[in-house]
């Protein structure tokens, strides 16, 4: 007998099985509300590596009006999930040209999308980081020593970081805005270093 692949409906409740085993990282943070939040770049990792495990093709398409997810079965293109569906507005950001404000609707329209079809939900803006214990208290000593050694490692410029983490020294970040710190200086050290 000649051995079946899964359908593509068997195929996305597996992946869907699979990504709730993962521990997503919320990497974005809106200063405004006081709140973090996934950014396109901490769910698209996993979801591909599900997707290559199971043969399981997005296909990901936005003009000015609207978004479309199309979910293929890689292994028979005909076996297809329900293209998912939402509206785009493209808003002119803020410091931005043309070109960067299609992208930054893109890459929302992605995450939305994305998360959507692969069931990875975000907790509102209430999230229960604010209210864990500690989450408010500055950070350590020791925190405040390897960041002051990655803004002179990296060159960055220290009123602009305390601008961007609006807070008036180093030692004022909260454990809560840690990660997110460390997420943009780790980066800057890797920019410095691709550089060398």
């Amino acid at each position: 007998m000649e051995n079946q692949s899964k359908n593509i409906f068997l195929k996305m409740a597996e992946a869907r099985g699979k990504l709730q085993e993962v521990e997503f990282t919320k990497s974005a943070y809106n200063s405004f509300s006081k709140y973090y939040y996934f950014d396109l770049s901490d769910i698209l990792p996993p979801i591909m590596k599900v997707c290559a495990e199971l043969k399981i093709t997005p296909h990901f398409n936005m003009t000015e009006q609207i978004a479309t997810l199309e979910i293929i079965n890689a292994e028979n293109a005909e076996d297809k999930m329900p293209p998912l569906t939402i509206p785009v507005k493209i808003s002119p950001l803020k410091g931005c040209n043309d070109m960067q404000s299609i992208g930054g609707a893109q890459t929302f329209a992605q995450k939305y999308l994305y998360s959507s079809a692969f069931g990875i939900s975000e907790t509102d803006a209430t999230d229960k980081q604010d209210n864990e214990e500690g989450a408010n208290d500055p950070i350590s000593n020791v925190q405040i020593k390897v960041i002051e050694a990655l803004l002179k490692e990296t060159n960055t410029d220290r009123l602009k970081f305390l601008t961007w983490a609006q807070v008036k020294e180093v030692r004022e970040i909260v454990n809560k805005d840690l990660p997110a710190v460390m997420k943009m200086l780790d980066k800057k050290k890797e920019e410095v270093e691709g550089k060398k």
